[in-house]
């Protein structure tokens, strides 16, 4: 999908959130690259804390940051965790999957405990212009990463699709850490802010939701709608594992239950809000419905979550009809037919030299159509002229081109496929001639094209927001009826249209 961007939050003036090699000198030289480790609660071994101090500072991973500054137990004092700072923070820009997620919270402990003593030192404004960087550098997109059930098998999971957005874990992390820690508190609240009074910013909304959707896994924060001095999530857990129940009263005892700040406890109105601006997004919704629908019930958002139903059948739906033509059209092979630029530079003739038709011939060297890329299809589009051979090779990638990109052709943009796919010419021998065309078909592929054309004409131009069409899809639409009306509306199997 198309990502979306909004500037870096970098109140230091550096565009990559990078330290300045001043400010790391300082890190570095204030007191040094320690020798060893104090260890003071003996949770490491000797020769663990001799790997980490003996190993190049660029391939520290997760592991060694989570030893260096482990929540409670750290193995390094203020001085000598200092020294690693700078590579911490460009370790979790670096790897904001798994290895970061491992550590994120680890690090946002250390800045916070030792907040004063950075403060005096001159580099507490560092840490949090590099934390805000961090925060700013992984928000600055929202991307969906969808998993259908073929990949959720490979992954040995029985689920029809599973959604996550890339980073996130990382980011919602890092905020509940800084929440939790509180030293930086206003600095996640500040954040987190921003996004909830972002108006008309899809990217904004979108994350803000997701912050909001985190929160009930927060164990040690309590909503507005939860019992008091107790959490859904501890709850949960507490029936499951009865025996934390002292730890969850001690917890209690010591002031760690707060409630969630009023940025992650909004009004149902602000929601519903900002559902509104991601279902007007366009393809930041229309794209992963799936994922909006499970977000949005989450949250309570019951019309919203509607409307994400109903898109996310229309794209299951459309999905289903690409894995379908890939198969009935999986074994055409391109034969002697002309290629893709044969059929633009040439329209069918033979006005050319050998060397001339074989160099444009080499623009395409693909012999499956799957592997046809859509900017080629694109670039193509309405200017071909190919031999019956040529155009069934080339009838299943532009079957697919239509469906993957549904909305936003210019006006009158790929008519040529429809008008190909339709019975012209008032006299009979004109019309006898396209049915002994598309004879050449077998039911299966005949059915398939039908199907298409039914969906393009029915639902392809609808401008409902499940959709997300605009009204200059409505020619596509009429040029897809048209088609199925002259000749394929036959090989129709009961469907929708028999239901309207």
């Amino acid at each position: 999908m198309k990502r979306q961007q909004h500037p870096r939050a970098n109140p230091a003036g550096r565009a990559d959130g990078q330290t300045d090699q001043t400010t790391t000198r300082r890190f570095k030289t204030l007191y040094g690259k320690p020798k060893s480790l104090t260890d003071r609660y003996d949770e490491c071994r000797e020769e663990d804390i001799a790997r980490v101090l003996q190993k190049p500072e660029a391939e520290l991973g997760f592991d060694d940051f989570t030893m260096l500054y482990r929540v409670g137990v750290a193995s390094a004092s203020y001085e000598e965790g200092l020294y690693f700072l700078p590579e911490a923070f460009a370790f979790l820009r670096r790897n904001p999957d798994d290895d970061g997620i491992q550590c994120v919270a680890d690090v946002m402990w250390f800045i916070s405990e030792h907040a004063a003593r950075l403060e005096a030192d001159g580099l507490l404004e560092e840490c949090q212009e590099q934390v805000e960087a961090l925060l700013g550098a992984h928000t600055s997109q929202f991307v969906v990463i969808h998993w259908d059930r073929e990949k959720n098998r490979q992954m040995g999971w029985d689920r029809e699709h599973h959604d996550y957005v890339k980073d996130s874990q990382l980011v919602c992390d890092a905020v509940e850490a800084l929440l939790r820690f509180q030293t930086l508190a206003p600095l996640a609240l500040t954040f987190l802010e921003t996004l909830s009074q972002a108006e008309n910013d899809p990217l904004k909304s979108a994350w803000f939701l997701t912050f909001v959707a985190e929160t009930g896994r927060w164990a040690l924060f309590r909503k507005k709608s939860d019992p008091p001095g107790s959490t859904r999530c501890a709850e949960a857990l507490c029936a499951a594992m009865p025996e934390l129940g002292g730890i969850w009263a001690e917890f209690q005892k010591r002031g760690l239950i707060r409630d969630c700040p009023d940025q992650l406890s909004p009004d149902p109105a602000l929601l519903e809000r900002h559902a509104t601006v991601i279902r007007r997004s366009g393809e930041l919704f229309t794209e992963h419905p799936t994922h909006w629908l499970r977000l949005f019930g989450k949250l309570g958002l019951d019309d919203a979550a509607k409307h994400a139903a109903a898109a996310a059948d229309f794209w299951t739906r459309r999905n289903q009809l690409i894995r379908d033509i890939e198969a009935a059209f999986r074994d055409v092979d391109r034969g002697h037919g002309p290629t893709l630029h044969e059929a633009v530079a040439f329209e069918g003739t033979d006005y050319c030299t050998a060397e001339e038709r074989a160099y444009v011939r080499a623009l395409d060297p693909e012999t499956r159509w799957q592997d046809i890329p859509d900017a080629a299809l694109k670039e193509c589009v309405d200017r071909w002229a190919f031999d019956d051979e040529g155009f069934r090779f080339h009838l299943p990638a532009y079957l697919r081109w239509h469906l993957r990109h549904l909305r936003g052709l210019p006006p009158g943009c790929g008519g040529m496929l429809f008008l190909q796919l339709s019975i012209t010419g008032h006299k009979p021998q004109d019309r006898l001639c396209s049915e002994r065309s598309f004879d050449r078909f077998p039911l299966e592929q005949k059915r398939v094209i039908a199907r298409f054309l039914e969906f393009m004409a029915l639902e392809g131009g609808s401008s409902s927001p499940a959709t997300g069409a605009t009204e200059l899809d409505a020619q596509i639409a009429q040029d897809a009826e048209r088609a199925w009306q002259t000749y394929w509306f036959q090989f129709s199997q009961p469907s929708r249209r028999n239901e309207t």
